[in-house]
């Protein structure tokens, strides 16, 4: 699975590399570096948009609430779609029809639980390249009861890379398209196929490296 994230890109590196037109002054404030992503945060992602046809930037927050859902709890268990059944789930059938987008990245974390400790090692993983790179996405709009409209996304996962899985790391990683593949994310023009949601861990060069327990299990002061 993917429970945390890192974003840290200029403008115009996110303008080219996603073929974006503009980024609207709200958005601007959202590139910041973020090292950290955590689900319930606000996190940047390409979708198209209904009025024009083309990519936009947009803002979600990271748990996708299915539109039907009676209120915000079930967003916990949706941070991540497994692809291989992601058709099949109610909560995400009606998006991956329509509602799929493209969230940019630096790299990711994954653990690894270590012997006889409560402690998971963690990793983080990134493009050898160092280059930014998309994850496959869901985004839905929920209304709740009293007219509160939460945007919210779903990241895409797929088996495990092979350097996770000799890593011993988790069973599943974030999707990620390889650049001809990319419209049939963001557009919902393009039909999807099965085929589709299966990367090849040949087509991804990604390197791994040890973080710092620390970062996530900071010393009390």
């Amino acid at each position: 699975m993917c429970g945390r994230y890192t974003l840290t890109v200029k403008q115009e590196e996110l303008l080219q590399r996603f073929f974006l037109k503009q980024i609207t002054e709200e958005l601007m404030n959202e590139l910041k570096p973020r090292y950290n992503i955590a689900p319930s945060q606000k996190m940047l992602a390409v979708k198209q948009s209904p009025e024009h046809g083309e990519r936009e930037l947009a803002a979600f927050s990271w748990g996708l609430i299915p539109f039907w859902a009676k209120d915000q709890k079930i967003r916990y268990k949706t941070i991540n779609a497994r692809s291989e059944t992601v058709t099949e789930k109610p909560a995400y059938c009606a998006a991956i029809k329509s509602r799929r987008c493209l969230i940019p990245a630096s790299g990711f974390y994954e653990w690894q639980q270590e012997k006889n400790s409560q402690y998971k090692q963690p990793f983080y993983i990134a493009m050898t390249s160092g280059d930014i790179f998309a994850m496959a996405g869901l985004w839905e709009s929920w209304k709740g009861p009293e007219g509160l409209v939460i945007v919210s996304c779903s990241i895409l996962t797929t088996p495990a890379l092979l350097q996770l899985t000799m890593a011993n790391c988790q069973k599943a990683s974030p999707k990620i398209p390889p650049n001809g593949r990319m419209d049939c994310m963001a557009s919902p023009n393009h039909l999807l196929k099965g085929s589709v949601f299966i990367i090849s861990a040949s087509m991804v060069s990604i390197s791994v490296v040890y973080v710092c327990q620390l970062l996530f299990h900071p010393l009390p002061l």
